[in-house]
């Protein structure tokens, strides 16, 4: 993605102003979120102590130092990143985009190969066309209505409006969007694909200029090795009342989700388009007190991720998860995709927009290691 490389020293130096500036702003590396450091497992921010070796190096004319104390070349792996998978599926290719028009949804069928219910506890995907694809959502179905959607379009996949897959899923498994970096569940915590149900991918593409093809996205799937004790769930907490009109340079949005029961939650990842400017996912807890998910002040639409707790945090009965949200449909929004600016709404194409945080939680009370107790006759 960068526009040099960095793979040698002579072309480090060429750039050691701009490694300097760059990691001094803490635009570079890409991490969004402005409070909580050492809270995430994913995180990705730079000491400032490493700020200073950079600065020193830079202003002392970015030396070599001694040739003979240079480590080895990390090794970086074309596999998964989560190692060697225990199944690898693959969603139908050959869909031909267009070089220009609106945005376009396909949902791919995947036959469930196996013949018994699967706990998985690691995900990864690849997207058969990067420069394509905006986002990808695993939905689950065990009616079988995709696979008659899908024999019914002539296309690879079917068509789909982006609200979802045109069925009422019997569950998820995950997606990917730009940025997203994979990881494994805590030991114990896994999501459940049962026997019979089909992986629907619901991808969404964007226009790039030019005729692409995707071949078809790859998904990594890994098992438990131990009894589970908890199912991975998946909380949406969302505002589709998106109404910003053009000019407004902070227009506010927020949600808010009660949480019901007892439950720690092990990531959140929040989700925006293009004009959003700053997002804040914050808990307060029955007893007044308040935790940061997470708080972005300056969103980017290409480094979303999912924001991944180094421990699972408890959310007790009764907390309050909020989401704030401002978008700027202002001229001096740079990242406007519309000029002059256009009203935006609600919607799955990148040029409208959203307001939602996902929480990936288990809940307290749930022990899958424990017999069932025994029906009231």
């Amino acid at each position: 993605m960068a526009p040099f490389s960095l793979e040698t020293y002579d072309k480090a130096k060429a750039w050691s102003q701009e490694i300097m500036n760059t990691t001094r702003l803490r635009s570079m590396p890409p991490w969004k979120p402005v409070t909580n450091h050492g809270f995430y497992y994913n995180e990705r921010v730079l000491s400032d102590d490493d700020l200073a070796v950079l600065e020193q190096w830079h202003k002392g004319g970015a030396p070599e130092g001694d040739p003979r104390m240079l480590p080895a070349a990390p090794k970086f792996s074309d596999a998964w990143m989560l190692g060697k998978p225990d199944a690898v599926l693959k969603s139908e290719g050959g869909f031909e985009l267009k070089a220009k028009g609106r945005d376009e949804y396909r949902c791919y069928v995947i036959q469930n190969p196996f013949d018994e219910d699967k706990w998985v506890t690691g995900i990864e995907y690849k997207p058969g066309n990067l420069r394509a694809v905006h986002h990808i959502i695993g939905y689950l179905d065990m009616s079988g209505l995709s696979e008659k959607k899908d024999a019914a379009d002539p296309l690879p996949g079917y068509r789909s409006d982006g609200s979802g897959p045109g069925i009422l899923p019997s569950g998820s498994l995950a997606g990917w969007a730009p940025g997203n970096q994979p990881r494994m569940l805590p030991e114990g915590t896994a999501r459940l694909l049962r026997k019979g149900e089909r992986l629907v991918l619901e991808t969404h593409y964007h226009k790039t200029g030019r005729v692409e093809v995707d071949e078809g996205a790859q998904i990594a799937l890994y098992f438990a090795q131990a009894p589970v004790k908890r199912q991975l769930h998946v909380h949406m907490i969302i505002n589709p009342l998106v109404n910003i009109p053009p000019g407004v340079e902070d227009q506010k949005m927020t949600a808010l989700w009660t949480v019901p029961q007892n439950v720690h939650a092990l990531d959140v990842m929040p989700h925006m388009h293009l004009i959003g400017r700053t997002i804040s996912v914050i808990a307060t807890f029955p007893d007044g007190s308040t935790k940061d998910l997470v708080v972005i002040k300056d969103w980017d639409f290409n480094w979303q991720e999912t924001y991944q707790f180094k421990e699972p945090l408890e959310l007790p009965r009764g907390t309050k998860v909020r989401i704030e949200a401002h978008y700027d449909n202002s001229p001096k929004n740079p990242n406007n995709p519309s000029n002059p600016p256009k009203s935006v709404r609600w919607g799955e194409q990148t040029t409208d927009e959203m307001c939602i945080a996902f929480v990936a939680f288990t809940n307290d009370r749930q022990d899958l290691t424990k017999p069932k107790p025994p029906e009231d006759k």
